[in-house]
C-alpha cells in the first residue's frame, strides 16, 4: 500500500495506512478525534508522538512507562476494547511543566496511560482507580526527565 503524505506538527510526513491507529472511544476533551499516527522522531526520543490524522493541532507527546520508572498491571484489555488483546502495550502521556520552558522538564500522565493494540491498530486511554495501583521505583519518586522539545510545538503552545 502506498503511503499518503500528511501534515503533522513537525511538517509533512508520508504515512503508509497500515499504521494508523484509531481510537476505540474518544480521548476526553477531543470527541471529534479518533485517528491517529505514532510518530517515532529520533531527535525526540525517548518520546512518540500521537498526531491527529484530523487536525493538525492536535498531537500528544508519549513515552513508555519505563522511561519514568513505572510499573503497571497487565492493562485489561478486554475491558478496554471488548475483546482480548495480548500483545497490548501501555504508554503513557507526558506533560511538560510548562509551555514557556524550554528546559524539556516533564512527567507522565500516571492514571491514564493509552493502551494500543497492534493487532486491531485500535487504542484505547486506561483510566485506573485506586485498585489498579502502580509501582514507580523509589530513586525516581520525584524526578523528572528532560526531553528535548520540538521548537513548533514550543511555538505552537498555548
Amino acid at each position: 500500500m502506498n503511503p499518503r503524505t500528511i501534515e503533522t506538527l513537525f511538517g509533512a510526513a508520508d504515512v503508509p495506512e497500515q499504521q494508523c491507529w484509531y481510537a476505540h472511544a474518544a480521548l476526553p476533551g477531543f470527541p471529534d478525534e479518533r485517528r491517529f499516527v505514532l510518530l517515532d522522531l529520533e531527535p525526540y526520543r525517548p518520546l512518540a508522538w500521537l498526531q491527529s490524522l484530523d487536525d493538525t493541532s492536535v498531537c500528544f507527546p508519549l513515552a513508555r512507562p519505563a522511561c519514568f520508572a513505572l510499573d503497571y498491571p497487565s492493562p485489561p484489555a478486554e475491558a478496554l476494547f471488548g475483546f482480548p488483546a495480548p500483545d497490548a502495550l501501555l504508554l503513557n502521556m507526558v506533560v511538560f511543566e510548562s509551555a514557556d520552558d524550554s528546559s524539556g522538564k516533564a512527567q507522565p500522565h500516571t492514571k491514564a496511560p493509552l493502551c494500543f493494540d497492534p493487532a486491531s491498530m485500535r487504542f484505547a486511554q486506561w483510566i485506573l482507580s485506586s485498585d489498579n495501583a502502580f509501582s514507580r521505583a523509589a530513586a525516581v519518586e520525584r524526578e523528572t526527565m528532560r526531553i528535548p522539545l520540538p521548537a513548533v510545538a514550543m511555538a505552537g503552545a498555548a
